[in-house]
């Protein structure tokens, strides 16, 4: 029997991730590379998975090619995930004798591929309707493919048996989730780099939750009530990642919306000097400049140099026979309208 995450008296968040953090101590460096395995193992099946798509969809369409990609893709992450669930399992009942090689666990690929297909779409459909369904989906179904691996169920089997054990307890283990989320964020803003920690922490954790109720269900234990501080932990880590999606979107857009305006600041600026270059064609061909800007429309060779430049969007005076051409928009140099002494001077500097 493998050994509880806690003692039976104790459910809770605390309890899970607690064991996440003391196991990893024990053997922290070869967690870290058990997860450095995982990624780079995740990172170049997709890109593979790319690149074989790309082909399949030259040779047979876009339509086939793309659903024998993603099937195929599904297929090769089921491989990855159904060897991380194996090692964690293990690792969770007896760390000291845990090994890469429990990475590679293909037995039960097929149902665990049903499982993890059929977990997909029902939280997909769930999140369809409003949300909220999607996320009880998410919820009662999140053991199904850990059962798979560990008791060899079948996926309609797996999902039964995961609505099961977390019946009573689904309050804690999206609980659960938000805390594996909010560890997770403190991964990432410890430059990336903690990430390598924050990952065994949160699913050595999530074997302890499913080791935990496993074992509460089999004994029929009466749930649990959240303590005050899965309710902490639930608050903060569903409002944190809240707030830091909020603050980087801010300044994403920030970042657009200046990027943006430079944009057609530049823009109006080189339509500035386009509209003056078909004033300076316009008074060759004519021998003096037009006394309305709409004349040079009337010129198929000013008009075609201006292409899509609209004169509406420039004020025009014209005296004395010289002019004054000004933006209606804001330019990047500042310089708003030009004349012809504004022309001569650009074409004399060296």
């Amino acid at each position: 029997m493998p050994p509880a995450a806690a003692p039976a008296s104790r459910i809770s968040v605390g309890s899970f991730v607690r064991f996440g953090w003391e196991t990893f101590k024990k053997r922290g460096w070869f967690l870290v590379g058990a997860v450095l395995i995982f990624g780079i193992a995740s990172v170049v099946a997709s890109f593979v998975n790319g690149v074989v798509t790309s082909v399949i969809v030259e040779a047979v369409g876009s339509g086939a090619g793309t659903i024998i990609g993603f099937v195929a893709g599904m297929a090769v992450n089921a491989i990855i995930n159904l060897g991380w669930i194996a090692f964690l399992l293990k690792a969770h009942d007896d760390i000291a004798s845990v090994s890469f090689s429990d990475l590679w666990h293909p037995q039960k690929f097929w149902s665990f591929l049903g499982a993890t297909l059929l977990y997909s779409i029902i939280v997909f459909v769930g999140y369809i309707f409003l949300i909220v369904p999607g996320v009880i989906a998410s919820v009662a179904f999140f053991f199904a493919p850990w059962l798979v691996v560990d008791k060899g169920l079948t996926p309609i089997e797996a999902l039964k048996a995961s609505a099961r054990i977390t019946k009573g307890n689904r309050l804690r283990v999206f609980a659960l989730m938000a805390a594996s989320m909010l560890v997770s964020f403190l991964g990432v803003l410890a430059l990336i780099v903690g990430l390598l920690i924050a990952i065994p922490i949160v699913t050595l954790a999530a074997a302890s939750a499913y080791r935990r109720l496993s074992a509460a269900e089999s004994a029929r234990e009466t749930p649990q009530r959240l303590r005050g501080g899965e309710v902490t932990l639930l608050i903060a880590g569903l409002l944190i990642p809240i707030v830091v999606v909020i603050g980087m979107s801010s300044v994403v857009l920030g970042s657009l919306n200046v990027a943006r305006e430079k944009s057609a600041a530049a823009q109006a600026a080189a339509d500035l000097k386009m509209v003056q270059l078909g004033l300076e064609l316009y008074a060759l061909q004519h021998g003096s400049y037009p006394a309305a800007l709409s004349e040079i429309a009337s010129d198929p060779q000013v008009a075609d140099a201006l292409g899509a430049i609209s004169p509406e969007n420039f004020s025009y005076a014209f005296e004395d026979g010289s002019y004054i051409l000004c933006s209606n928009e804001p330019t990047l140099e500042g310089d708003e309208c030009v004349t012809p002494e504004d022309l001569d001077s650009s074409q004399t500097q060296p």
